[in-house]
């Protein structure tokens, strides 16, 4: 198992914890973001049942928001480290997602910045 594999892992368990939800995950890497959510990457995939998100600071985009959405997860859970772009990215998954719980991480406490973590459940 790669380094970045067990910190993933460990990431998981730690949002699965902090959001308390039961954690079992198949971890897909998107390598090709436009084809994230098409007929052509849902072909031979299961099928999904949560998205962990943790976008840069300029946020999601939205053809990735609505490729998500087309993917029908039960639970999206979006980390955030700037809440101008979680609010904007919100509105988009609140069409179709509601916010079941929202936390906050301090994981730098000796900067001004914490990270957001929303857990959103498919209305």
């Amino acid at each position: 198992m790669e380094l970045a594999e067990i910190t993933f892992k460990r990431l998981l368990e730690y949002y699965a914890n902090i959001l308390s939800f039961d954690l079992s995950y198949t971890c897909v890497n998107v390598k090709n973001k436009s084809e994230f959510g098409t007929p052509k990457y849902k072909k031979d995939k299961q099928k999904v049942d949560a998205i962990i998100m943790d976008p840069p600071r300029s946020g999601s985009t939205p053809e990735f928001l609505n490729s998500a959405i087309s993917l029908r997860p039960r639970k999206i859970i979006y980390v955030s480290c700037d809440p101008s772009t979680l609010a904007r990215d919100l509105q988009v998954l609140n069409k179709v997602y509601k916010i079941d719980k929202i936390t906050c991480v301090d994981m730098f406490c000796w900067t001004e910045h914490v990270e957001t973590v929303v857990n959103l459940i498919r209305r």
